[in-house]
């Protein structure tokens, strides 16, 4: 799976819905904005990449870290 989480697939799918109801709705454990793939990409980078525009907004409220670099310094 490329070590893809659940937020991964949301947020470069553009599911800002869906995404935000993950963040808001993680009872015991909250959800790291910042979890990292194989290669380093974060939701928000992934986003960013896609285009995801409404994700990008949904990950920057959250405070999603935008400078965090992938294994490829992006």
């Amino acid at each position: 799976s490329a070590g893809f989480a659940a937020i991964h697939y949301l947020a470069g799918f553009n599911r800002e819905a869906l995404l935000t109801a993950l963040i808001e709705n993680a009872q015991e454990k909250p959800v790291d904005l910042n979890v990292c793939n194989k290669d380093g990409n974060t939701p928000i980078y992934l986003a960013a990449y896609k285009n995801a525009i409404q994700s990008l907004y949904v990950l920057l409220d959250q405070k999603a870290d935008p400078n965090i670099a992938n294994q490829k310094g992006q």
